[in-house]
């Protein structure tokens, strides 16, 4: 639809007159019916299950995604992927985005049909300041995807020694020591991968050394 492109493409002209429109639309009747209208109108969905405020957030928009808030769009309408506005941010890094989506209480524990969380995306691309924002207000992270790994692991998996950093200080021993289907460990990873410097700051937060993955492996051998 029409706003569905205007959200994507960051027109907030066009989305702001989009959503004037609606209310003079309603205006002929109620208020109520103005309230009605311009909620069918920010939370319709396209084919992929996608509201404006979902694309505006993906996409980097930040004022659009502003003037969907101030007009009360849904925050937690998922996608067909289960996804949701503030899942669509942190994948793609757009930390001030996620900022204040997270000011306006979204959940934060909310997984996709994959498994996946909030976290995971981040992580997994270094967004080191989208983790930190996630961190801070408590987002799961000893959640595992599909294939067992955490938000931790997959960070491991792809060096990214800050976002190492800021998760590994924020878990005790049990969390730094899940295995995913492989029985691999985040430390295992670390070690198999040749990254010292996680190795070094995993075993400060007394992550196990000795655990044995599906073939035979520890964070040692």
């Amino acid at each position: 639809s029409v706003i569905h492109i205007a959200a994507a493409d960051g027109s907030e002209d066009v989305l702001s007159y989009l959503l004037a429109a609606g209310k003079e639309k309603g205006s002929s009747s109620s208020s109520t019916n103005d309230s009605k209208y311009k909620t069918l109108l920010m939370n319709c969905r396209d084919k992929s299950g996608n509201t404006p405020i979902m694309l505006a957030a993906t996409a980097g928009h930040l004022k659009c995604v502003k003037i969907l808030v101030l007009h009360h769009a849904d925050l937690e309408v998922k996608d067909k992927g289960g996804g949701t506005c503030v899942m669509g941010a942190a994948k793609e890094g757009h930390a001030a985005i996620v900022k204040l989506l997270v000011q306006r209480r979204v959940k934060l524990d909310v997984i996709t049909k994959n498994s996946i969380s909030v976290l995971h995306m981040p992580a997994f691309r270094g967004y080191d300041d989208v983790v930190s924002i996630l961190v801070e207000n408590k987002a799961r992270l000893g959640q595992r995807n599909r294939e067992g790994c955490t938000p931790l692991m997959v960070a491991s998996l792809r060096g990214n020694i800050p976002t190492i950093q800021i998760l590994a200080a924020r878990m005790d021993r049990t969390l730094l020591d899940i295995q995913d289907i492989q029985g691999c460990t985040a430390l295992i990873a670390l070690s198999k991968g040749g990254q010292a410097d996680g190795v070094e700051i995993l075993m400060q937060y007394h992550a196990s050394s000795d655990i044995v993955d599906n073939h035979g492996c520890t964070a040692l051998i």
